[in-house]
């Protein structure tokens, strides 16, 4: 392999996940001057992925964005049943359950929907795809999770006491990132994950507008309740990484 052009691979995602986290913490500062309650999380995200999907356009075919997406609906039921097993259950055990309008619903789900393709189009749509034309298969899998998961660090800037927090989202993004990469190379659905991405998301969101307790963002977790979000996500870690032992190197040139 050209060391130069490997070299070039790293910094160039290095440079996307700084411009990224940036432009996602320059959009909040500006958005949230701006009272306009849940809209302001929309529109956070909306300026953001407007330029990343440019970026993508830019770099991208676009014969691998829509790809076989039932089979990555299909292949992402180990992550979406155990997400939904867990926050039923939990919905099940709550006394108080908060009622949600049908606008805040439609806003959730927007919102949601943003992140999912703002977040997937920047790792696997553009960092995964780069790393993946100057490194083998696994290691870029695992390189551009690694960016993935790192860039959450960012939420240390806006609540510095949130270390169990941040460092469970670190890893459970880490991991999350290596599912949605093994699903995208044997689909070359980048659609599939942003729609993948959505429903984890949107779950867990709407546990938090159920139940307002869980909604407190500036409360670190405890060691269990870290522990518990990575131990979630496990089984859906395994999955990829037998997807990606299955996956066949011919499909590479495809994506």
């Amino acid at each position: 392999m050209d060391r130069l052009k490997i070299n070039k691979a790293i910094v160039f995602s290095i440079l996307v996940t700084i411009f990224s986290t940036l432009s996602l913490s320059l959009s909040r500062h500006l958005i949230n001057k701006i009272q306009l309650g849940m809209l302001n999380d929309l529109i956070i995200f909306v300026v953001p992925l407007i330029i990343f999907i440019c970026i993508y356009i830019k770099l991208k075919s676009e014969k691998s964005f829509i790809g076989d997406v039932k089979k990555s609906i299909i292949m992402s039921l180990p992550l979406i049943a155990v997400q939904a097993v867990f926050l039923f259950n939990i919905y099940l055990g709550i006394k108080n359950r908060s009622s949600i309008s049908l606008k805040v619903l439609i806003l959730i789900i927007l919102v949601n929907l943003c992140v999912g393709f703002f977040e997937e189009i920047v790792y696997r749509g553009i960092i995964f795809s780069i790393l993946l034309k100057k490194f083998r298969t696994k290691a870029a899998i695992f390189i551009s999770s690694l960016f993935f998961g790192l860039a959450h660090f960012s939420n240390l800037v806006n609540n510095p006491k949130l270390i169990n927090s941040t460092i469970s989202q670190v890893i459970y993004a880490f991991m999350i990132g290596v599912f949605l990469c093994s699903i995208y190379i044997n689909t070359k659905s980048l659609l599939g994950c942003c729609l993948i991405h959505f429903l984890v998301d949107f779950m867990s969101i709407l546990l938090m507008n159920f139940y307002p307790a869980t909604a407190d963002v500036t409360a670190d977790k405890t060691l269990i309740e870290s522990i518990i979000s990575i131990v979630i996500v496990l089984p859906s870690f395994i999955f990829g990484l037998l997807y990606i032992k299955k996956y066949r190197k011919k499909n590479i040139d495809t994506i």
